[in-house]
């Protein structure tokens, strides 16, 4: 009996616990269910819940495309001046680095043997002239040939072309500067004796000066002649000026094109052989300037940029890419104003709601405004 009751005693512990692990111990399935609904429950509380963006007003401005090419400046004349005669340096009057002034005289050969030979041919000149003279009277009078006043005639041209002569080699005793310019080098000293080609002085016109660089094939079909165009120095210096020379024809090895900036130099600051980056707007557009992280793309992979609407709805603005730099870019503008997302639009699509946290754009400065594009 004792051991009956022992059995039934086991039994109904056995039967007690199998009905109350149903309770305490759900099964996989019931488990699963409510998982699942407590993740919905979140879902649902996430998607009440909108998200919290950066973003920045930004206002269209008229930004200008250029084309940008290396340089270098040169002087507008560089000329070598040279004795024409030969003689001995009498005076100087300038000395190098000096700036001189159109047919101003720069220093003067010995003039003395050039004066007596115009001495001389002067002299010879009034002898075939009186010669001359008389052999015209005789022939009128029929005591004298047409030959003989031929040759008289020959005679007197050929002492008015020996006096020519000699009146030039003693102007050219005197050198003067063919055009305003700077003395650059200076080869002779007083005393020194010069033959014929021998240096003198190199004279140099940086006034105007040109800066001289190479486009391609591309560039050059958006530069034209006249057109205004900026110089900057490797310190920073900007000047303006205009385009005043455009190949017409590429360099065979390069494929490259010349061109040419004028700059009015009047103090001579510039000088020759200076570095520079020639600079020469092509064309104006309305842009945005934005930070180059605010790029994302659509669902179907179009580039462009997300911004806020006036109900703090997210939308997708599709842009073109007008001027890039490392730090920024300039975009197409249809509009004149967008609320651009700085932060967090990678998270957010278009059409949902968020909330914004609005930042002031930094305003685009003149330099930012003239960026390379070509």
């Amino acid at each position: 009996m004792k051991k009956s009751y022992l059995i039934a005693l086991v039994t109904a512990i056995l039967a007690l616990l199998w009905i109350l692990s149903g309770v305490i111990f759900p099964s996989a399935k019931q488990a699963n269910k409510g998982n699942g609904e407590t993740i919905k429950a979140h879902e649902e509380s996430a998607a009440k819940e909108t998200i919290r963006v950066k973003t920045a007003i930004v206002t269209a401005e008229t930004i200008t495309q250029e084309v940008t090419v290396t340089g270098r400046s040169q002087a507008s004349r560089n000329v070598d001046l040279s004795a024409e005669i030969s003689g001995r340096i009498q005076t100087l009057a300038y000395e190098e680095g000096d700036a001189v002034d159109t047919d101003t005289l720069l220093l003067t050969i010995d003039k003395q043997d050039k004066r007596q030979r115009v001495s001389e041919a002067k002299e010879l000149v009034e002898q075939r002239r009186i010669q001359y003279d008389a052999a015209k009277k005789l022939q009128a009078k029929g005591f004298n040939s047409d030959v003989r006043l031929a040759e008289a005639v020959a005679q007197l041209e050929s002492a008015k072309a020996s006096l020519k002569q000699a009146q030039v080699a003693l102007d050219n005793t005197e050198i003067k500067a063919p055009f305003s310019g700077i003395l650059d080098s200076q080869y002779v000293e007083i005393g020194q004796f010069v033959s014929i080609g021998d240096p003198l002085f190199s004279l140099v016109q940086l006034d105007p000066i040109e800066f001289t660089g190479f486009v391609t094939e591309k560039q050059v079909l958006k530069v034209r002649q006249d057109a205004p165009a900026k110089i900057e120095l490797i310190n920073g210096e900007t000047f303006n000026g205009r385009i005043s020379f455009v190949a017409a024809a590429a360099n065979p090895e390069t494929r490259t094109f010349r061109i040419i900036a004028t700059v009015e130099n009047p103090d001579n600051r510039i000088a020759d052989g200076l570095t520079a980056k020639i600079r020469v707007p092509v064309d104006e557009r309305r842009g945005f300037k934005i930070p180059s992280s605010a790029l994302t793309l659509d669902s179907d992979g179009i580039i462009g940029v997300k911004t806020v609407d006036a109900d703090n709805i997210v939308r997708f603005l599709p842009i073109d890419i007008i001027i890039d730099t490392k730090d920024y870019m300039w975009v197409s503008a249809k509009t004149d104003q967008i609320n651009l997302i700085t932060v967090g639009q990678d998270f957010v699509i278009d059409g949902q709601e968020v909330t914004t946290e609005t930042t002031k754009a930094s305003a685009p400065s003149t330099q930012d405004n003239t960026e390379d594009t070509f």
